[in-house]
């Protein structure tokens, strides 16, 4: 938190890396922000806690051995931003260890949002498995580990597109040439895959925006009749 003369200045994590620069601004008529700003941090943080459920948006789903997947799209993000917030659903980045289930799941989700039947890093989506040996470059096919454990299966170590895994080894990825075939990545992709142990209904638009609005509600409980403040926001 910066405080600069009548602004003050807070910083909230978004998610992953990203930050965003939130400025309450006294405007003139108004009584001491400082006296109501406990209250409106509180409606901030709230607003922190709805912000990664809005950088991230549900695409579509589907059931598969009373396993519930989610398709999520959120540009340019990384393996271990996808599986905290795999984690923070209740869930972990899909784990696919034979045929039926991989191109079953697969055929559910393709052709929806970013995750489209072309090759391209924007079109791939994170799975859950890293390299087995804790590094972060591998051109070993049976060097890989699931998130839950299971084990890397012979279709697993038979399922890369050409010339994979080619070293860039951040984790696991799907539909990097336009199929169900894996790809080993280190950057970024359009989204991810979150598997659940049970069958879920699909997320909502109107849940996804009920925490946001709770968040609201808390910064305007900080307003009383003679306090008037701005609040502008902006990323960094």
């Amino acid at each position: 938190m910066r405080n600069m003369q009548d602004h003050v200045f807070v910083k909230l994590l978004v998610t992953g890396t990203r930050y965003a620069w939130i400025r309450l601004h006294e405007k003139k008529g108004g009584t001491n922000m400082r006296r109501h700003l406990p209250g409106t941090l509180v409606g901030l943080f709230m607003l922190g806690l709805a912000a990664p459920a809005s950088a991230a948006t549900f695409v579509t789903q589907t059931i598969y051995g009373g396993h519930t997947y989610q398709l999520w799209d959120e540009s340019e993000i990384s393996w271990q931003s996808a599986q905290a917030n795999a984690t923070g659903l209740g869930g972990y980045l899909a784990v696919f260890t034979d045929s039926a289930e991989t191109t079953t799941v697969y055929d559910a989700l393709i052709g929806n949002g970013f995750f489209q039947p072309r090759e391209g890093q924007d079109v791939e989506a994170w799975l859950g498995a890293t390299p087995a040996d804790g590094t972060d470059s591998t051109s070993d096919p049976n060097n890989w580990a699931w998130v839950t454990g299971e084990a890397w299966t012979e279709f697993d170590a038979s399922n890369w597109g050409p010339d994979e895994p080619s070293g860039d080894s951040e984790g696991l990825a799907i539909n990097r040439y336009g199929d169900f075939r894996w790809n080993d990545e280190a950057e970024f992709v359009g989204g991810y895959i979150v598997e659940f142990n049970d069958v879920r209904e699909p997320v909502s638009e109107s849940s996804s925006f009920a925490l946001l609005g709770l968040g609201l509600i808390g910064v305007g409980f900080t307003r009383r009749r003679k306090a008037k403040f701005s609040v502008r926001a902006w990323a960094g």
